[in-house]
């Protein structure tokens, strides 16, 4: 093999291996990027679409986001939301009947693919790297309505009156997550809709619209407590 033939085949072979290098470094950040998740960061979600609710206790998921803390964090959520209630109420001669809508909205956290834990507007936390414990579920009302008619001294038993309400609003609530930990969590917002009281002349029916979540890892005082005060 002459010196030119030698010169070309380990340049082939150079580039071949350069080559392969690259390739392989194209596959790592792929997937680095793919895994990796930004610690300690503000992140927010939102959507726009409207969410109908027509039967007592049916619950839906409205907005879900993930993100990594490095360090045991407290949470600051904040969760701004349209929501409707329509009530129609139809009484016939003496009568007497009732239309009631109310959403509930409550979180979950999961933490490195654990299971959901409620949020709670109450909390305490025993030690400062142990999460807060909640005192209650967490549910917070951000639609309400109830519509109620009776009727009487009608002469005509077939009279009837019927009314129709639809109206939007938007409300917002803070929740706080106390020593939420290092890792990677996922929190979910809910919202349950309830038509109890509603009689058989009555009918509800609940819209959430456009809504968002904003999460902030915060560093409160050490011992914080988020309970009822007494305020004389």
């Amino acid at each position: 093999m002459s010196v030119r033939s030698a010169t070309l085949h380990n340049r082939s072979s150079i580039a071949g291996v350069i080559l392969l290098l690259l390739a392989l470094l194209v596959v790592t950040v792929g997937r680095a990027d793919a895994n990796h998740q930004p610690a300690d960061k503000v992140v927010a979600s939102g959507a726009i679409e409207d969410v109908a609710f027509v039967g007592e206790g049916e619950e839906v998921q409205l907005l879900e986001e993930t993100f990594r803390t490095s360090t045991t964090s407290d949470l600051l959520l904040q969760i701004a939301s349209e929501c409707s209630i329509t009530t129609e109420v139809t009484t016939i001669g003496n009568d007497h009947q009732t239309a009631r809508g109310q959403l509930k909205y409550h979180l979950t956290i999961a933490t490195d693919g654990g299971a959901e834990q409620p949020i709670g507007i109450g909390q305490t936390a025993t030690h400062p790297t142990e999460p807060g414990t909640a005192t209650d579920d967490g549910s917070v009302v951000f639609c309400d309505r109830k519509y109620e008619r009776e009727t009487t001294l009608f002469e005509d038993e077939e009279a009837t009156i019927r009314t129709f309400m639809d109206t939007r609003t938007a409300n917002a609530f803070n929740w706080v997550q106390l020593n939420a930990g290092k890792g990677i969590h996922t929190v979910r917002l809910y919202a349950t809709y309830s038509d109890a009281d509603t009689t058989d002349g009555g009918a509800s029916t609940g819209v959430v619209g456009r809504r968002t979540m904003i999460i902030e890892p915060v560093k409160m005082k050490n011992d914080e407590h988020v309970q009822d005060v007494n305020v004389d």
